[in-house]
């Protein structure tokens, strides 16, 4: 049967969940810790947890990590660490920033630590200008350090090398089946002639906070290009069936061209999987299209051994003519025939909201006939809906159209949650952009 002869698929619903927050389906985090006089709070990290509740991390004041938990209701779990919030720094008279967050795998070969941990990917600064060290934080499910992780709770990534330098905070963390934590970090790799060469690398701790040595070199393994000069950045990573590992990201040829997108798949131990991506270069599948820019945010898994990634198309060296992207494939990296036809989704923004402006799907969610995409901008932000199937936009969505709009800058990239029964959407993100606020609206979900 072809995508043709199927009858018309179910598009799903989205309505505010006025049980969320002050009844308007939305939380701010300057509003929920009101007693705190930071004037920064953006959202660096957001989990939502088994139990439903939601894990949000931040840096209040651009010097102090910041980790909450939020009950089913969106209030402070009082519970968690001291009155609901673990906070503090890294290293003694440096800042500490918050990062993304992730828990234990629910089937971890370690029973005992099955949903029990969580690991936040911070970072802090350490006394030189313009760098920071990449720091993973160990707690339990109650805001507790776990002791016997690292040095007292927390492991600091040191740079690979004299030449290497992180020049932001850890891009990604998750967890594997083997109890161990894998974190993303992109690297200004060279000397001041190749500032603009970027490497992805990932790091793999075990429970302890040791490095696998088993896991590339010493617990590290290089994403490398296609030569020297060549740029690989990663933005988002998890671990899929038998232990392999999935990246999305981009790279460029050279510094000074257009980035491509990006997907790559490593055996357990961090070597490329033999059997993803084309002949002429297997563990690697590249996109592009016309050669203008792509870059993937995130990949997802849809269904066994069936994925996702999202990001964005330029249609030409305009920047206005920057679409959303979906790029669905197999897991030896082959089209996905059940999305789209098998081919790429590439849309502008729906014309209600405006055409000629520059689109970026930061975050999807894959449901059974629809596909829902989030993005933003220094003008508004959006969640929207299409369908699978073909790829069109969705109309019954929310309130009889195929997207949710709301006119509020919104600074770095959305992330969106998904809970099952009842089916919650949760939509993370930062407002405004001089001082960024970290904000979670929340949809109930009918399919």
């Amino acid at each position: 049967m072809t995508t043709s002869d199927l009858e018309l698929p179910s598009i799903i619903k989205a309505t505010i969940d006025a049980s969320w927050g002050s009844g308007q389906g939305k939380l701010r985090l300057d509003e929920i810790f009101r007693d705190d006089p930071a004037k920064s709070r953006p959202l660096t990290g957001s989990l939502l947890l088994d139990d439903k509740s939601l894990i949000v991390t931040s840096t209040f004041d651009e010097k102090n990590y910041f980790i909450s938990k939020l009950t089913v209701l969106g209030d402070v779990d009082a519970n968690f660490g001291l009155e609901g919030r673990v906070m503090g720094t890294f290293c003694l008279d440096e800042k500490a920033f918050g990062g993304p967050i992730a828990t234990s795998a629910k089937d971890a070969k370690d029973a005992k630590d099955a949903n029990k941990r969580l690991f936040m990917a911070g970072s802090t600064t350490n006394g030189k200008e313009g760098e920071v060290w990449p720091v993973i934080l160990c707690l339990d499910h109650e805001g507790k350090i776990v002791d016997d992780f690292g040095d007292e709770g927390k492991v600091i990534i040191k740079h690979p090398n004299e030449q290497w330098r992180a020049v932001q905070g850890p891009r990604f963390v998750f967890t594997t089946i083997d109890g161990s934590v894998i974190v993303g970090v992109n690297y200004h790799a060279g000397d001041a002639s190749e500032k603009n060469v970027y490497k992805a690398l990932l790091y793999k701790f075990d429970a302890q906070g040791k490095p696998v040595e088993a896991f590339g070199t010493n617990g590290c393994v290089v994403i490398e290009g296609i030569h020297r000069a060549a740029v690989t950045s990663f933005s988002d990573g998890r671990e899929i069936e038998d232990g392999r590992l999935l990246f999305a990201g981009y790279e460029k040829s050279d510094p000074d061209v257009n980035p491509e997108g990006l997907i790559v798949m490593l055996n357990p131990d961090g070597s490329l999987n033999e059997d993803f991506g084309p002949e002429e270069r297997r563990g690697y599948l590249v996109f592009r299209e016309n050669y203008s820019g792509t870059e993937f945010n995130t990949v997802k898994q849809r269904v066994s051994n069936k994925f996702t990634a999202s990001g964005y198309q330029n249609k030409s060296n305009a920047f206005s003519n920057r679409y959303g992207l979906l790029l669905a494939f197999d897991e030896t990296g082959k089209p996905d025939l059940e999305i789209n036809r098998s081919r790429p989704i590439i849309l502008p923004l729906h014309i209600d909201i405006g055409r000629e402006r520059p689109v970026n799907w930061a975050d999807h969610i894959a449901f059974d006939n629809n596909l829902v995409f989030c993005g933003g901008d220094e003008k508004d932000n959006y969640i929207g809906c299409v369908t699978s199937a073909d790829g069109s936009y969705a109309s019954g969505f929310y309130g009889g159209h195929s997207y949710i709009h709301r006119q509020e800058p919104t600074e770095t990239l959305p992330r969106l949650h998904y809970q099952q029964t009842p089916g919650k959407l949760i939509f993370a993100l930062n407002l405004n952009l001089e001082n960024p606020v970290g904000c979670v609206y929340r949809y109930d979900i009918t399919q």
